[in-house]
């Protein structure tokens, strides 16, 4: 097996999947996220004569270490599911249980229902798809002193030891101490997800191993064995020109795809995954800011005021203090907010009269009932996008390099006063002493963005009327050179 294929399960067959192809070497060939269980089909092409490697959520497994004296038998792991009978609400005789190792005194043990056991099983067969393993997903992340972490969509994972892991959504990870939460390593690799990192152990045990065909009488079946060998072969050959043909094509769009990105990022450093790197890439130039901004005052009436603005990159949501307003005035903004956008009302300030209010981009959500694609198709689809997006958007030729020089000599063209320059590693912060103008602040901010690539990362704004605004706090950062 040359290649291998891991495809992370989700605890539900409505919720996405997560696929990544990896070489012989460990190199990421190619990966995809699927919108549910149904869509697992589209994965054969990159199956066949390939390792498959089932990964399911650590959140629906229990992951304990018992005592246990002496030696593992039959009759001692028989007795494993009782040992939990206090760890866990379902009854023992519901749950499978799979030796992960054998470490005298210590068995290290993961506990799932049978019925969610069979449901991974009957979405892989379903699929066509023959898992020679299946682990939970923590402990395909790097093994490390105090712990490791890792996002994925919305969850957390995180590998605490060898044997130890969990899955945590955001809201429980802000109820955890922040002196858990910072020992926990993190990285910036794109993908720490590997095969290499997996135990040589498998969920896939007892009445769960993978069933062997038994030799039996050959001498009868011997001619019509041949036969089929020889129709296999001849099919084997002509799948293998057809394969030949599609790698020739999927080694030219992956060529384009390179191309298109290189032709929007000059200088930046090779990548294996063009497209993946093309969207980080536009997230970084594109601003939050300014959409939300203008979002918010296309639907506010005249009446109501907007007391201070504060907006995070991280977060990607603007939040906003207004006064001039009523219950029922709320319920009409919130009618206007256009497609593609979200508005929440947070807390009333009684003395001051103002109410917070926090606008968002909702995310793009897959379209469903699609039928799946193969990966030709959707590297094409890929190429199409990236081109259409590089149309749209101008290119910046090259990095900035000084940012400070480019702000301070757009500001004058915006006829706003050089702004006092902080530097922090990739960027800037600025804090005018005097109010400005909003809308000469909004105009400088969309020509940085757009001709340079610079966009807002925090910005904290204070209503002086008459238009103007008090710049409390604005963090701008560049393209850089990767």
């Amino acid at each position: 097996m040359s290649e291998t294929l891991l495809i992370r399960l989700a605890s539900h067959a409505h919720q996405p999947m997560f696929w990544w192809l990896f070489s012989a070497d460990d190199r990421l060939l190619f990966s995809g996220e699927l919108p549910d269980a149904a869509t697992l089909a589209s994965l054969q092409e990159y199956a066949i004569g390939n390792q498959v490697i089932a990964l399911v959520p650590a959140c629906d497994l229990v992951l304990r270490s018992v005592n246990l004296p002496g030696r593992l038998t039959h009759k001692t792991r028989n007795a494993l599911p009782f040992l939990l009978e206090d760890e866990v609400v379902e009854d023992p005789a519901r749950l499978h249980m799979a030796v992960l190792a054998h470490e005298s005194p210590l068995v290290h043990l993961a506990a799932v229902e049978h019925t969610l056991m069979q449901e991974w099983l009957r979405w892989l067969d379903e699929a066509g798809l023959q898992a020679s393993r299946m682990l939970p997903d923590v402990l395909a992340l790097p093994q490390t002193v105090g712990g490791y972490r890792w996002s994925l969509d919305e969850q957390h994972l995180i590998r605490e030891s060898r044997w130890q892991g969990m899955v945590l959504e955001d809201e429980l990870i802000a109820c955890l101490p922040a002196t858990q939460v910072s020992g926990w390593q993190t990285t910036t690799q794109t993908l720490p997800l590997r095969a290499v990192h997996l135990p040589p152990v498998t969920l896939l045990q007892g009445t769960y191993r993978p069933q062997r065909n038994k030799s039996g009488s050959f001498g009868m079946w011997r001619t019509p064995v041949y036969l089929l060998a020889a129709s296999l072969v001849m099919v084997l050959a002509a799948r293998g020109l057809e394969s030949l043909n599609l790698s020739h094509q999927q080694s030219a769009l992956q060529e384009q795809m390179t191309s298109v990105y290189r032709q929007a990022f000059p200088g930046s450093k090779p990548m294996s995954d063009p497209w993946f790197a093309f969207k980080k890439k536009m997230e970084g130039r594109n601003s939050q800011f300014l959409p939300l901004a203008r979002t918010l005052d296309s639907v506010l009436p005249a009446t109501v005021r907007v007391q201070t603005l504060q907006f995070d990159a991280a977060q990607k949501e603007l939040e906003v203090q207004i006064s001039g307003t009523s219950a029922i005035a709320l319920q009409a903004i919130e009618q206007r907010i256009p497609t593609g956008f979200s508005m929440r009302i947070g807390e009333e300030n009684t003395k001051s009269g103002t109410i917070t209010v926090y606008l968002s981009r909702k995310p793009k959500r897959q379209k469903e009932n699609l039928p799946a694609m193969s990966h030709l198709e959707q590297m094409k689809a890929q190429l199409a996008q990236m081109q259409s997006e590089i149309g749209q958007k101008p290119t910046i030729s090259q990095p900035v390099t000084n940012m400070a020089d480019v702000m301070i000599r757009t500001s004058t063209l915006a006829h706003l006063p050089a702004p006092p320059v902080t530097r922090n590693d990739n960027e800037l912060e600025i804090k005018y002493a005097t109010p400005v103008p909003f809308t000469s602040l909004a105009n400088w901010l969309q020509t940085l963005e757009v001709q340079y690539g610079i966009v807002p990362q925090q910005v904290e704004l204070t209503d002086k009327g008459q238009g103007n605004v008090q710049v409390e706090r604005l963090v701008l950062s560049g393209r850089s050179r990767s």
